[in-house]
């Protein structure tokens, strides 16, 4: 089965797929610079312990 993202599967099987709201900092991981900014934001987290 073929679809865009884990969502569009999920319609596809006629499930009715809501939108929930989270952190900014909660992002899939996808390209290079992504994973600058998720380095970033763990050192951070880690200077503030």
């Amino acid at each position: 089965m073929l679809g865009t993202d884990d969502a569009a599967l999920v319609e596809r099987l006629g499930v009715k797929v809501r939108l929930v709201r989270g952190s900014e900092a909660n992002f899939k991981v996808t390209t290079p610079e992504d994973l600058t900014l998720s380095q970033a934001l763990v050192g951070a987290q880690e200077v503030r312990r």
